[in-house]
């Protein structure tokens, strides 16, 4: 969880892109760096079919093996059937909501890591999600600068794939922003106690990392 009033990096991109840019294919276009091969299986869940088009097009694009849910309850069974490596879960759905589909994927031990979809600026809901065990927490329209940068982490986790027995490659420095996203998860464990007199101090030391690298002056 982050601090009390931060947006994460996704929320920067509020108001910047159209709906109409957000389904062209165009827009894939700079989407990141050139895809590699076999990057692993990701399972995305909404219940739009063009979302759903749109984000099977880009990960195809960017060599993930992509596979779909339309609601909660197929995400769950496709949980065991493919072993995605990542999920992209949808907040809003008719059958079961992202926060349920999430809190039964993490009662499961899958260890898969989830990054949560929404298309609305809801900060209450980001922290939540990730307090439950989602990676991260990104808005409609998607940026797609951004989900290459946390695809590229989420299936580089250590110990995060659901697949059994792969050796899973060094994940590099954690740049400022991840850091501060572990130090926050950390500290919001800590006893209250713990918390007011440690955890508080570190996260407004991770904090001014953030803000003093790379984007630091964005929201």
């Amino acid at each position: 969880m982050m601090p009390a009033g931060v947006k994460i990096e996704s929320f920067s991109r509020i108001g910047t892109q159209s709906a109409d840019e957000a389904t062209q294919p165009e827009s894939l276009g700079d989407a990141g760096p050139a895809p590699d091969v076999g990057r692993g299986t990701v399972l995305v869940v909404d219940d739009e079919p063009a979302i759903v088009a749109l984000l099977s097009e880009y990960l195809d694009i960017q060599g993930f093996t992509v596979v779909t849910a339309g609601g909660g309850l197929e995400a769950l069974g496709r949980l065991e059937t493919d072993r995605p490596d990542a999920v992209l879960l949808d907040v809003r759905m008719p059958d079961m909501d992202g926060i349920e589909t999430l809190k039964r994927i993490v009662a499961r031990q899958t260890r898969v890591p989830v990054l949560m979809v929404s298309a609305n600026d809801d900060l209450r809901l980001a922290k939540e999600a990730i307090a439950l065990g989602a990676f991260d927490y990104i808005l409609k329209p998607i940026d797609f600068g951004y989900l290459s940068r946390a695809l590229e982490q989420m299936t580089r986790l250590p110990g995060l794939t659901a697949q059994e027995g792969t050796a899973s490659s060094d994940p590099g420095p954690l740049s400022p922003y991840h850091l501060a996203l572990t130090v926050c998860r950390v500290t919001r464990a800590m006893s209250p106690a713990s918390r007011r007199s440690v955890g508080i101090v570190l996260e407004r030391i991770a904090l001014g990392l953030v803000r003093r690298g790379p984007g630091g002056e964005r929201r």
